[in-house]
């Protein structure tokens, strides 16, 4: 499946749905990589940065793929998901947000 799945990203289907280059390629990158596609890897994330040399995510992919075995500089978060990282779990119900005693959904 994942091998299927870096094929749709990479090919036509992929760019009709996610038509910027960069992004992608930043895609496949990270589908590759999932994969043990390192050297795949390697290449999609320098055409990001071909695209976008200051894409930190790439640099920071691309250096922890050309240096196996140290430790990364930075422990990267996963993408938020849809609706944003501080939503509130009642967000997407049919009541809509409850807010707790103080008034605020994030206490």
């Amino acid at each position: 499946r994942g091998l299927k799945a870096l094929e749709l990203l990479a090919g036509a289907l992929g760019e009709r749905c996610v038509p910027m280059l960069a992004e992608r390629l930043s895609l496949c990158a990270i589908q590759a990589a999932a994969l043990g596609m390192s050297l795949e890897a390697a290449t999609y994330w320098r055409r990001v940065l071909e695209l976008a040399p200051d894409d930190w995510v790439a640099m920071s992919a691309a250096l922890d793929i050309a240096m196996p075995g140290t430790i990364p500089s930075v422990a990267r978060k996963p993408l938020a998901p849809a609706g944003g990282a501080w939503a509130c779990p009642s967000a997407h119900t049919e009541g809509g947000v409850t807010t707790g005693a103080g008034g605020s959904h994030l206490t």
